[in-house]
């Protein structure tokens, strides 16, 4: 989920991934890739988006929004 800098969630994606078998202490990557291209932020500020798996925050990745004014032509 997207959450903003007050902890409430903006969005929600999911999304289902088959993994195949990992040997204890192995690792599994697996790639996802969600559309976000139609998200409008309603204010600058710092957003986190939280990947959790089988409902527990494996990972959290910080993004902060800046307002920019377009520069006169």
């Amino acid at each position: 989920s997207l959450r903003d800098e007050d902890g409430r969630e903006y969005l929600r994606a999911e999304a289902k991934a088959q993994v195949g078998a990992v040997p204890p202490g192995g690792f599994q990557h697996i790639n996802q890739i969600l559309n976000f291209a139609a998200i409008g932020f309603g204010k600058a500020g710092r957003y986190g988006f939280h990947l959790s798996w089988d409902g527990q925050e494996k990972a959290r990745i910080d993004l902060n929004v800046v307002k920019t004014v377009s520069p006169k032509q």
